[in-house]
C-alpha cells in the first residue's frame, strides 16, 4: 500500500514529493533511468505496456500513480494498465490542460473504469509561484469530473481517495511538514534534509503482529497506519488463475523503493532512489542511494498553483 507525500512550504525548494512504492517483491522492475534522455522513472515490467508509478521529464513534469484498495482483490487488475497513464503525460507534449480535455477524450468513463481503481496525481512545476498539480481518481463516485480546490502546502495520498485519507497520510504530512520547519530553521544542508526525508518515508508504526499469521483483514488495517510497511510474509504465493494477467505474487511483501524529488528555485531537478529489496525474501539488502540531477527547460507556467482533485 503506497504512499505518496508532497510539500511546496519550503522557501528554498518549490516542491518536494516522497513516494514510498508497496510491493510484491518479486514483481519484475526496471530501477529509474532516462527512457529517451528527456523522461527519468522507473518502470513496472510485469505487464505488456511496462508503465510506471512515477517520473519525471526535462521539461518540469511530474507524474504519480497509486492504487486504490479494492473490496475484491481481484478487481485490483484491470484489463487496461493505470502504469501508462502517467508515462503518457511524462512523454507527451502536452500541458497539463491540454493532457486532461485529450485524457477524457481517450479514455471516456466506461473505458476508465477498465482499468484498477487508481489516483493519479500530475503537473508541471513552476518555478514563479506554486505548481498546481491535479488529481485524478476513477474510484470517485457517481459525479463525473468533479473538481476540489485543496490550498494546503503539503498533502498525502495512499490507496484511498485523495479526500479520504488514511490514518498514515497525517503521519506522513505531519512528519514531512516538522522536517521541513527544522531544516529552514537551522539551516542544515541538503543532504541533511535528504536524509530527514527519507526518515519520514521510513517511518515505521506497522503493527508487529500483522507480519505473519495474520489474517488478511488485520493485514489490510496495519497497511493503513504505517507510512514504511516491513517485509511482511504472505500467504498466497500461487498466481490466481482467473486473472487473465501476469501478476506476479511472491512470499514477500513492503515498500521496496522509495524516491524523493527536489524542484529547487534554480530549476535543478533532483531525483533520489533508495532500493530496498530486488530479490523475494526477508534479508535485508543493501543499496547504493542513486541520484539524478537535470535542470528544467521551460518557460514558467500560468498556474494559479494549489492541488486540484477530479473525481470521474
Amino acid at each position: 500500500m503506497c504512499i505518496l507525500l508532497a510539500t511546496q512550504g519550503h522557501p528554498d525548494y518549490p516542491l518536494i514529493l516522497l513516494s514510498n512504492r508497496d510491493e510484491y517483491l518479486s514483481r519484475p522492475t526496471a530501477e529509474a533511468f532516462f527512457w529517451d534522455d528527456n523522461v527519468l522513472g522507473p518502470l513496472d515490467l510485469a505487464r505488456e505496456e511496462q508503465g510506471t508509478w512515477i517520473g519525471c521529464n526535462k521539461q518540469g513534469k511530474i507524474a504519480v500513480i497509486l492504487n486504490y484498495q479494492e473490496k475484491r482483490d481481484k478487481d485490483a487488475i484491470g484489463d487496461i494498465s493505470r502504469g501508462k497513464f502517467p508515462k503518457e503525460f511524462l512523454l507527451s507534449s502536452e500541458s497539463p490542460e491540454e493532457f486532461v480535455e485529450n485524457f477524457k477524450k481517450r479514455y471516456p468513463e466506461d473505458k476508465l473504469q477498465a482499468a484498477g481503481g487508481f489516483s493519479f496525481l500530475f503537473g508541471q512545476v513552476d518555478l514563479d509561484g506554486k505548481t498546481q498539480f491535479s488529481i485524478l481518481s476513477n474510484r470517485g463516485g457517481d459525479h463525473e469530473w468533479i473538481a476540489k480546490d485543496a490550498d494546503d502546502q503539503t498533502i498525502a495520498i495512499s490507496n484511498s481517495l485523495f479526500c479520504d485519507p488514511w490514518p498514515k497520510c497525517g503521519m506522513g504530512v505531519e512528519r514531512l511538514d516538522e522536517a521541513v520547519k527544522l531544516n529552514v530553521e537551522e539551516g542544515s544542508s541538503r543532504k541533511e534534509l535528504v536524509d530527514s526525508l527519507f526518515d519520514v518515508l521510513s517511518h515505521d508504526t506497522f503493527d508487529p503482529g500483522a507480519k505473519k499469521g495474520a489474517s488478511e483483514q488485520e493485514i489490510h488495517h496495519a497497511l493503513r497506519h504505517s507510512v514504511f510497511i516491513p517485509v511482511i510474509a504472505t500467504a498466497g504465493y500461487q498466481k490466481d488463475k482467473d486473472w487473465d494477467v501476469t501478476h506476479p505474487f511472491g512470499k514477500h511483501y513492503g515498500t521496496r523503493t522509495q524516491t524523493i524529488i527536489m524542484v529547487g528555485k534554480d530549476g535543478q531537478m533532483r531525483y533520489y532512489e533508495k532500493t530496498l529489496h530486488t530479490k523475494d525474501t526477508d534479508e535485508k539488502e543493501e543499496h547504493p542511494l542513486v541520484e539524478h540531477v537535470f535542470e528544467i527547460n521551460k518557460e514558467p507556467s500560468k498556474s494559479t498553483g494549489g492541488w486540484k482533485c477530479l473525481l470521474s
